[in-house]
């Protein structure tokens, strides 16, 4: 039509299909080409004959809908119109190659309708006039078969010969298979399908029907069927100017219909991720990489489209849906607190936000802490929200500046009380895990929780363990106990052992100071009321190598161990440095201790400071731990191990930092935060002001822990004024500093009932949920580790106008000379 409102009616006319695509060379493209291809009822030709015509158009803008596309012509362009007519079986077609100089390239949406996912086809969508055959052929039938509408992304395409092309097309949901009826398939057809590079965007239209028994494919979810093609539009081609994408992401694992479906690959990657063979993808050996994490994040949402990527984030939609309901159904209030905070000295680091108010600054919330107490205060009973907070801190594997923390607050309550809740809440998000399969079971301690109900007199299901049992044990506050290698001391063996000269210095690794062997220095600590502990590593001495040997000492130094002490027990002997020295007695002592056997590895470590003993062999001992697990020496007893640590110390110590023994504390900082509540057997202890009490008063503080990882923690809060001001000025605060807190204080002093509350860290769940190793898997658009958004380019500067607007001046100050 298009063409005849032109005043090409001289042109022959006939009963038109356009079956065919417009090809557009732009001027400056070097042959480049931007094509659209509208495919309707391809016919096999038997003859053609050709005439052609040019003229000049006017400026207009013609709306092809045969063609699904919208082309502006610009004024007084020629260009070449070839008609073919082809004279098939039973019809006529005419193909067009339109050359212009410039274009607008829009594709046409008006009939964008999708009736199934990709992967939501199956061989019950097949037409019922669909015969199982190997042909592929069209069946011969005079029913209409029922044509399925599907959107998504060009993940391979494959061409077999002249008359067979397949294209795999993916969503979310999983990828199927198109394929061309090869009397549809023309030359022109193929070379522009397969021009189209790989996650361009198509809707495609057809009809479903089985594949032939031997063409199937059982590792596909829809691998029993495809789609005959009726009509294939290109909605969005690629235009990255590079030959290939940055990198190509893996929608589904089982999309691969006989081509390899690349994973992720770095586009500076000297070899190749693919290789070519004729039009088949074929894997090249680095196909199987995953691409650089920068690169992913920097690159995001193609990266989100990789399958892995896509389930973490619908499970945590499903996740936090379910939170919502579980705590709504324990009658619980969601509600959400500012943003925009003022800064308070509560422990890490805030994110200051300027504001024009010269001098002033909001902060963003390290957490709802003090809104939640607030909240109590007003008489709101129960509170929760999925809440976003904000810590300006050092960035580790598993930290992001800023992440998400299911909060609660309860009044009137008791440890118990909370964590009967908190069981109750894992339960029902390991049971949405379940059904999304992501986990195979149910863990065995959560199995009964639904159960719990708010009577006083019920119990928890996890056990409990306090602070110091996991210090002791374990080397850790948040232990995992599903293996044992427990920490054991020393102390007593090495305590009447008769020590060597100065002047027989044994080898060590790493050196010790000059004139000291391991053993002057286990009693220098002893002395100084230190102590000596050690780890048995079973099995760890018949399978370690000098480089693993190496990698347990820097362990130990990052750890910040000065220096460590090894013994082997192999053949039948100890092999150590310290085997001259120690007494057969003694070792016989040390090896009933430490239940030491065949092919053990000891790990001995002393230190003036009993808590810098355990917190070095803890890291020693998940390091070892992870190394025999790694080596298949190693066997857990569970999948997960939940458990409560209570009985916190209300202050840690701070010491001197200058490396020295001294073990008077020169101030103190909070365990938790400073509105945690004393024991109720420590308050007087605490009102003591007495340095030696204040190391033994214990908080009402308790924190959810699983395989080692810290789930949440929470606490029951000071409701009482005078009270949290004695705890401020035990921190050191002056008046003035207390000031920042008037608004809580004045709260604790006009009705506050007693109140606790917990907060779990959502990301961190959902990682252990997914199995993610990284907090970055489980959220969407996440900051490296040095807190950049490689995606957005965030944090970025801003113009000195916004600066001045600010009252913010970055220009260093003039030298004084």
């Amino acid at each position: 039509k298009m063409l005849m409102n032109s005043g090409m009616r001289s042109a022959r006319r006939s009963s038109v299909s356009f079956a065919s695509h417009g090809r557009i060379v732009p001027e400056g493209c070097g042959g480049a080409a931007v094509r659209g291809v509208y495919c309707q009822s391809f016919f096999a030709y038997s003859t053609a004959t050709t005439a052609t015509t040019t003229t000049t158009l006017t400026p207009l803008l013609q709306r092809t809908r045969r063609l699904g596309l919208w082309w502006q012509l610009p004024s007084a362009s020629h260009f070449t119109v070839t008609t073919q007519h082809r004279q098939p079986h039973h019809h006529h077609t005419r193909a067009l190659s339109l050359e212009t100089k410039s274009i607008i390239y829009k594709p046409d949406l008006s009939n964008l309708t999708r009736t199934h996912l990709c992967g939501e086809l199956s061989a019950a969508d097949a037409s019922v006039n669909e015969s199982n055959t190997s042909s592929l052929s069209h069946t011969q039938n005079d029913a209409t078969p029922q044509e399925v509408s599907v959107c998504g992304w060009l993940t391979s395409t494959r061409s077999l010969g002249s008359e067979l092309l397949f294209l795999v097309l993916s969503d979310h949901s999983g990828g199927v298979q198109l394929i061309f009826d090869p009397r549809d398939l023309t030359p022109s057809v193929r070379e522009t399908v397969l021009s189209w590079k790989t996650e361009s965007v198509l809707q495609a239209k057809g009809r479903v029907r089985k594949r032939p028994e031997n063409m199937r494919n059982p590792n596909m979810k829809t691998g029993d069927i495809e789609i005959v093609l009726s009509e294939l539009r290109l909605l969005n081609p690629v235009t990255y100017p590079a030959a290939t994408l940055p990198f190509t992401p893996v929608w589904h694992k089982d999309t691969n219909t006989g081509s390899v479906i690349k994973k992720s690959q770095p586009q500076h990657t000297p070899q190749q991720a693919t290789a070519t063979k004729g039009h088949k993808t074929v894997a090249a050996p680095t196909s199987d990489l995953i691409s650089a994490e920068e690169l992913r994040l920097r690159y995001r949402f193609l990266d989100l489209r990789r399958e892995q990527l896509q389930r973490n984030l619908r499970l945590r939609s499903a996740v936090s849906l379910d939170v919502r309901s579980y705590l709504h159904s324990q009658d619980f209030v969601e509600v959400e607190t500012p943003t925009l905070f003022r800064s308070t000295p509560e422990g890490a680091r805030e994110f200051l936000v300027p504001t024009r108010h010269k001098g002033k600054f909001y902060s963003l919330p390290q957490s709802p802490q003090q809104y939640k107490q607030l909240l109590m205060a007003g008489g709101l009973n129960r509170y929760f929200q999925l809440a976003r907070c904000y810590r300006d801190e050092g960035m580790r594997a598993d930290r992001q500046p800023e992440f998400t923390q299911i909060d609660m607050e309860m009044a009137f309550i008791t440890p118990r009380d909370i964590q009967r809740v908190v069981e109750g809440l894992l339960h029902t998000v390991w049971s949405t895990a379940v059904a999304h399969k992501a986990i195979d079971n149910m863990p065995a301690q959560l199995q009964s929780t639904h159960n719990h109900n708010n009577n006083h007199n019920s119990h928890t299901q996890f056990p409990w363990m306090s602070f110091r049992d996991a210090m002791d044990n374990y080397g850790s506050d948040k232990p995992d106990v599903r293996f044992d290698m427990r920490l054991k001391d020393l102390t007593s063996i090495f305590t009447t052992l008769p020590l060597p000269p100065l002047s027989d210095t044994t080898p060590h690794t790493p050196p010790l100071p000059p004139h000291t062997t391991p053993l002057h220095a286990f009693a220098a600590n002893i002395a100084a009321g230190g102590c000596v502990k050690a780890i048995n590593a079973k099995g760890l001495a018949a399978i370690i190598s000098r480089q693993d040997a190496e990698a347990v000492h820097a362990k130990a130094a990052e750890l910040g161990a000065a220096a460590i002490s090894e013994a082997f027990y192999k053949g039948g002997r100890w092999r150590s440095p310290l085997t001259k020295p120690l007494t057969p007695a003694q070792w016989e002592a040390l090896t009933t201790q430490l239940q030491v056997e065949e092919g053990d590895a000891v790990y001995i470590y002393s230190h003036t400071r009993r808590n810098q003993v355990s917190t070095i062999l803890g890291g020693l001992r998940t390091f070892c731990a992870n190394f025999l697990r790694k080596h298949g020496k190693l066997h857990v007893q569970s999948d997960y191990a939940f458990l409560w640590i209570e009985d916190f110390p209300l202050f840690t110590p701070i010491y001197p930092t200058d490396n020295s023994n001294n073990n008077t504390p020169i101030g103190w900082e909070t365990t938790h935060h400073p509105f945690t509540a004393p024991h109720p057997d420590d308050v007087d202890k605490l009102l003591s002001n007495n340095d030696n009490e204040l190391m033994h008063v214990r908080g009402q503080h308790y924190d959810c822990v699983v395989n080692g990882v810290e789930l949440g923690g929470g606490s029951i809060r000071i409701h009482d004024e005078s009270l949290q001001r004695h705890v401020f000025s035990c921190l050191g605060m002056s008046p003035a500093v207390m000031t920042k807190f008037s608004h809580l204080l004045e709260a604790q002093g006009m009705g506050c009932p007693p109140h606790g509350g917990i907060a779990l860290g959502f990301d961190r769940l959902m990682a252990m949920l997914c199995g993610a190793d990284s907090l970055r898997d489980v959220i969407a658009f996440p900051k490296t580790a040095t807190g950049n958004d490689l995606l957005t380019g965030a944090p970025s500067t801003v113009t000195p106008e916004e600066l001045r607007q600010y009252h913010i001046n970055t220009n260093p100050p003039p030298s004084c000379h």
